[in-house]
């Protein structure tokens, strides 16, 4: 809907009407007494016609058949409060120019004339003057066709010097006369509205999950993910062989030796290398790790990570290259894996040192907790303590003395990577 009026003039025409209802049902008539020292023929308390118009004061005064009251527009400005504000949309928005709409001071001057009786100019000003200041709030004026948005407006008497109302009159082909400036604010003039009809509501739906090559040159590299899957400590029935298992992904991957992790992007056809960036490091060729064994696509890889790695775990980067066309690099961490016990993955501790398999395990490098309880590495087995064996693929710990009954996991960091959760410990 359209916010704001095209047309000025309707503003003059409603301070008109709001006169004119005063007059019709001004008491200052019937109230007024007949003051001493008048002429005999002069009754200021004698009811006359008043003519209110909105033309300027020159024109009323040519034109004067009775006493002329003149609400002229005579004067507009930007309201400095409102011309940098968004003052529609839900939630308003700022919009630009010209679709914004434009914010208005109107200045009306007030003036009466009679030829030959300062009475009746008098009269008409006393009744215009209350009129105007008991209308200083304008409720719902609608300066548009009927259902447009109404308004709300204030209307105040400004304060002008002596030296600026005689400058405004010099304007005017008529003397100096009895008069008074109101400014009404804020007034809106009506933004350009958009014509063109809304947009047909869509009939189908397509969602693509693919890479598209377009606009990008091959090859590009979007991420790389793995596909987490372990059993936790409540999932196994019976039979070993009928496992559930809880499962997610992470982008970037994280991968531990002997898992898999993907690499997804465009352009990955067959002469793909791809190259692991290690910091301080030339680059290393990991093509080798792509699985044969897997389905390999324009837009997928698969890369098995040897066991062992050959390379600590840690944050790496790996970038593919087809031909002389380099892309762009992409983050995934290589974590220790730690291998769940044969079935079920809950050992009960009774005693004895826990034993825990799996590789990449680094001495200096690794953290061991059960749950939030941090353990500490050592050259000895000890209450509270870990022990990791040469080649990096067995930890041997005890838990620390005051660890509650019940069962708790078993986390095991190197260089900051955790490794999926695949050891419980029930304690006594």
């Amino acid at each position: 809907m359209a916010f704001g009026t095209l047309d000025l003039s309707i503003a003059t025409d409603h301070l008109v009407q709001i006169l004119r209802d005063c007059i019709a049902t001004s008491d200052l008539w019937g109230l007024e007494p007949h003051g001493e020292g008048l002429p005999e023929t002069v009754d200021p308390a004698q009811k006359f016609v008043i003519n209110v118009t909105g033309n300027a004061p020159d024109i009323t005064e040519a034109d004067a058949q009775n006493c002329e009251l003149s609400i002229y527009l005579f004067h507009v400005e930007n309201s400095s409060f409102m011309r940098n504000s968004p003052v529609i949309g839900a939630p308003p928005v700022p919009l630009p120019v010209p679709y914004q709409p434009m914010a208005l001071n109107l200045y009306f001057l007030l003036s009466a004339y009679s030829k030959g009786s300062y009475i009746q100019e008098q009269q008409a000003m006393s009744i215009a003057l209350k009129c105007l200041y008991e209308h200083t709030l304008l409720k719902d004026v609608v300066l548009a066709k009927d259902g447009r948005p109404k308004g709300y407006f204030t209307l105040t008497m400004e304060t002008q010097s002596s030296g600026e109302i005689a400058a405004l009159w010099q304007s005017f082909s008529v003397p100096n006369r009895l008069c008074a400036i109101y400014r009404m604010a804020v007034v809106f003039l009506q933004p350009r509205i958009d014509v063109r009809p809304p947009a047909k509501k869509p009939e189908t739906v397509t969602v693509d999950v693919g890479i598209s090559d377009y606009p990008y040159a091959s090859p590009q590299l979007a991420t790389t993910l793995s596909h987490i899957r372990y059993v936790g400590p409540n999932d196994v029935p019976a039979n070993p062989l009928q496992r559930d298992f809880h499962t997610y992904d992470l982008a970037p991957a994280v991968a531990a030796p002997g898992q898999p992790m993907m690499l997804y992007g465009t352009g990955l056809a067959v002469g793909v290398k791809v190259f692991l960036i290690r910091p301080g490091m030339a680059d290393l060729d990991i093509t080798g790790w792509i699985d044969a064994a897997s389905a390999q696509t324009e837009t997928k890889l698969v890369l098995l990570i040897p066991d062992p790695a050959g390379i600590d775990a840690g944050v790496y980067q790996v970038r593919c290259e087809v031909g002389l066309d380099k892309t762009a690099v992409t983050p995934f961490c290589l974590a220790a894996r730690v291998d769940a016990p044969p079935s079920p993955p809950v050992v009960n501790f009774g005693g004895p040192p826990l034993v825990i398999k799996g590789a990449g395990f680094l001495t200096g490098k690794t953290q061991v907790f059960l749950e939030a309880t941090m353990l500490s590495e050592a050259g000895a087995v000890a209450a509270g303590n870990f022990v990791i064996n040469g080649a990096g693929t067995q930890i041997t710990l005890l838990p620390p003395a005051g660890v509650p009954s019940g069962r708790v996991g078993v986390r095991v960091r190197v260089n900051d990577i955790e490794s999926t959760p695949a050891v419980w410990v029930q304690m006594p």
